[in-house]
């Protein structure tokens, strides 16, 4: 819990609940360690938790609280020093995570037989005028009050971890997403969905862009894009919005005087489920390998092509000859014989 949440903040807060309480505080770990304290009376801190005999009876009452570590019921309870304690386990995700501890104090609606402390002073050689000028500091409070700042207090602790256990996850998605997004080959990059400005892009991207990142980001496509490829990225935006269909178009641009070629796809990018907010992610695959092997492909298939014709019309001639020669010979056969 300690590593959750900001403690020093914690005990500020608690610091100023106990200045309109009166009620002392404590806020451990599940190992019972104090993460947070205030308002510990004298007769504790420089009474009961200095004497060796005594802190041996306030060791006891700690271990009590551990005895109830998945009750998640309010545990009330008289230490055996004779001072009445609170305290609550604090689950998050089914988790114990810690307590909170309210005591020590009296209840007003129960008066405290001040012969019981006179004894204990003698028995552990306390100061006895001191002991009871501190036992009288001791706040009286009603049992409504104790319940009510301890449920308190443990809203606020749960609330605070809970906050900072999503804000975790939220920082290890988006790390996750970011390895994600820049590990990826195909260039990516996010326009908004309004105004049609680049919002983000992929390392890839910024890094094999033909400008650099500081001349896109912020602005409309067709103010970076060739006017061609703008059009042809209008065009799948227009489909997307009014047919709903993802179209996917190749363009080519020009870098360091090399024409590179790609293929790009646009889709709806949900920003903000409650106000149905959508941008546009752009994927855009590098296929200038394969068009390039398209384009000596169809060279091939055309030498081919041309190569069988040529064949084909050589070899026809001398048939065509040699036909000729059979036909007439043929004829003349059958004149003679006539």
């Amino acid at each position: 819990m300690g590593e959750l949440i900001d403690l020093e903040v914690l005990q500020k807060l608690a610091d100023n609940l106990y200045g309109v309480s009166g009620i002392p505080v404590s806020i451990l770990d599940a190992e019972c360690n104090a993460l947070v304290t205030t308002g510990w009376q004298d007769i504790c801190t420089k009474f009961h938790r200095v004497n060796s005999l005594s802190l041996t009876r306030c060791k006891m009452s700690d271990e009590y609280i551990k005895q109830h570590p998945n009750n998640s019921e309010i545990i009330v309870y008289k230490c055996m020093n004779n001072l009445w304690e609170t305290s609550v386990p604090i689950i998050v995700e089914e988790e114990l995570i810690g307590f909170v501890i309210l005591g020590q104090f009296f209840y007003e609606d129960e008066s405290f037989d001040i012969d019981i402390f006179l004894k204990q002073a003698q028995h552990f050689n306390f100061e006895t005028n001191e002991y009871i000028d501190a036992l009288k500091r001791v706040p009286v409070c009603s049992r409504e009050k104790v319940k009510n700042i301890i449920e308190y207090y443990r809203g606020l602790v749960i609330t605070l971890v809970e906050s900072s256990i999503s804000k975790l996850q939220y920082i290890n998605l988006n790390r996750k997403y970011s390895r994600l997004f820049n590990s990826m080959q195909d260039f990516i990059f996010v326009l908004d969905g309004s105004e049609r400005r680049f919002i983000e892009c992929n390392k890839p991207f910024s890094e094999n862009l033909y400008k650099p990142m500081s001349e896109f980001i912020g602005k409309r496509y067709c103010e970076v894009l060739p006017n061609e490829v703008s059009l042809l990225l209008d065009d799948a935006i227009q489909r997307l919005e009014i047919e709903n269909v993802i179209q996917p178009f190749d363009y080519s641009i020009t870098i360091n005087n090399k024409v590179m070629w790609y293929s790009a796809q646009v889709s709806k990018l949900i920003r903000d489920v409650k106000e149905e907010s959508e941008d546009y992610m752009i994927v855009c695959r590098d296929v200038t390998d394969r068009k390039h092997m398209t384009d000596e492909l169809e060279k091939t298939n055309n030498m081919k092509s041309s190569f069988i014709a040529n064949i084909s019309h050589e070899l026809r001639t001398p048939i065509t000859v040699i036909l000729s020669a059979a036909q007439l010979k043929w004829k003349s056969y059958i004149i003679i014989n006539i």
